[in-house]
């Protein structure tokens, strides 16, 4: 079931969200349709997708193909490739840019796998299981393989 969380990076709406945000500051480049290359930062990432700050805008519904670098876990870097579209788009001064929000359209195993273990481990050094209770992660696109669940903590 859907959950609501609030709009992050200035936005004043709340949204229904299939996946809870986490904030994430990286490089992230994306490959757009015509083979042009653009880099900007992330504020923000999920497993359905992330907001970012663009130098320029893109086109609404538009496609692209993303790269970044995210944490491995146990130990080192990760680099995560997807395919998404563009939700939404709006020029911001306060972030120097335009706040883009991405939702991934096409996400290899390995890479939505690399994730999830990242977003599930900062979780767990966030809560500790010993300050409460937890339930298991709720991950509703489908089951990765091969990977263990970890627990989720309530807020």
């Amino acid at each position: 079931m859907p959950v609501r969380h609030p709009q992050p990076a200035g936005s004043s709406t709340t949204a229904l969200r299939r996946h809870v945000r986490e904030r994430f500051a990286t490089t992230v480049q994306l490959t757009l349709p015509n083979r042009r290359v653009l880099r900007g930062r992330t504020l923000d990432i999920s497993l359905g997708g992330m907001q970012l700050v663009l130098p320029e805008s893109l086109p609404l519904h538009g496609e692209c193909e993303l790269s970044l670098t995210i944490p491995a876990i146990p130990m080192g870097a990760k680099v995560i490739t997807a395919r998404a579209r563009v939700t939404s788009i709006v020029c911001s001064g306060r972030e120097r840019g335009f706040l883009t929000g991405l939702r991934f359209t096409t996400f290899p195993t390995a890479s939505r796998a690399a994730l999830l273990r990242y977003l599930q481990a900062r979780d767990l050094n966030r809560h500790p299981p010993s300050a409460r209770p937890h339930r298991r992660v709720a991950d509703n696109s489908r089951d990765t393989p091969g990977i263990p669940e970890l627990p989720f903590i309530e807020h």
